[in-house]
């Protein structure tokens, strides 16, 4: 814009001084002819004395029309280069808006339609495997297989789990005077190669029981604790500016925990709602899936950028991203 203003302001410099130069040499001309003719009328009589004067009053009103007509020229030029800028300028503006916006809309096309659960099944029974419950209340007391949750269940009693991350972790424990032991769950956690850049966990299933997007949605647990599951927008209002050097984002999440018909739903308004939210942000949401506890698990804790959701399991991805050397960001 800046060199497009100075390039008519330059064409207009060179019009006007050149216009200027011809007028007045057209000027001079007609000047000297006027004076010649009226120099050599006859001045005896009173008439030819006023021809004389009529011809000098001629050619001044004539150089006065002629100043006028430059002085509009050189206004006009002024005022033409001015304007094209402008357009220029807006145009250039226009289309820097048009890019953007159609940058934002095109960022991930493939991740522009709603996430749906209509095929998620509803879990009315608990599953046996809870990693977030084992590493927390895990204290190297009992044997790997005598272990047993507050709820009564034995996750590591069945063959199935076996080699799964919780019950490495309670196969592998050493006491270190601090629970969770960070340095036992690190070895048997799984670091995911490449890294992934940045990733968002999310809670989803039992404990999606409204709009908690727009509104708190406080559990209290059976020990009596309030906990918040499912942060709002305005929690995460207080982590836009990070959000918005994210780029792209993974999303880990799961509706089928414990969950039902109702669950379910308000699992998919409340993820839907994240990815938009992140897409007004400017950052491109990719959901991941369903996945099993350990698959989110190795994969949320390799991340460079972790976002932390609700509860224990969230809560101990979070540490272990930063013992990796990851950043954490979590909503107020």
């Amino acid at each position: 814009v800046v060199g497009l203003k100075r390039t008519h302001a330059n064409n207009a410099n060179n019009t006007t001084a050149s216009l200027a130069a011809t007028t007045q040499q057209i000027s001079i001309i007609a000047t000297n002819k006027k004076h010649e003719r009226a120099q050599s009328a006859p001045t005896t009589n009173w008439q030819s004395r006023r021809h004389v004067r009529r011809l000098r009053a001629s050619v001044f009103r004539q150089n006065s029309t002629t100043r006028r007509r430059e002085q509009d020229v050189v206004v006009g030029l002024k005022r033409t280069p001015t304007i094209n800028a402008n357009n220029t300028t807006a145009s250039l503006a226009a289309t820097t808006m048009e890019e953007s916006f159609r940058d934002a809309i095109y960022a991930c096309p493939q991740h522009q339609k709603p996430i749906t659960f209509s095929n998620v099944s509803s879990t009315t029974h608990r599953n046996k495997y809870q990693l977030g419950d084992i590493v927390k209340f895990y204290r190297g007391v009992e044997s790997e297989h005598a272990f047993t949750l507050p709820n009564g269940i034995r996750p590591c009693s069945s063959p199935r789990f076996n080699h799964s991350i919780a019950c490495s972790y309670v196969r592998m424990y050493r006491h270190s005077g601090k629970y969770p032991n960070m340095e036992v769950l690190d070895e048997v956690t799984p670091l995911v190669e490449p890294r992934p850049e940045a990733v968002m966990h999310l809670r989803l299933g039992d404990v999606a029981k409204g709009d908690c997007w727009n509104k708190d949605c406080i559990i209290e647990t059976r020990s009596g604790n309030k906990i918040q599951y499912q942060f709002t927008e305005k929690d995460y209002d207080t982590i836009r500016d990070e959000l918005k050097d994210l780029g792209t984002i993974t999303i880990v999440a799961n509706p089928s925990h414990l969950s039902n018909p109702r669950t379910i739903a308000w699992s998919e308004k409340y993820i839907n709602h994240a990815m938009a939210y992140l897409r007004r942000l400017g950052v491109c949401p990719v959901y991941r899936g369903i996945r099993d506890a350990d698959d989110d698990f190795a994969f949320a804790t390799s991340a460079k950028v972790f976002v932390q959701g609700g509860g224990g399991y969230s809560r101990f991805m979070a540490k272990l991203v930063m013992k990796r050397g990851g950043r954490v960001h979590i909503p107020k």
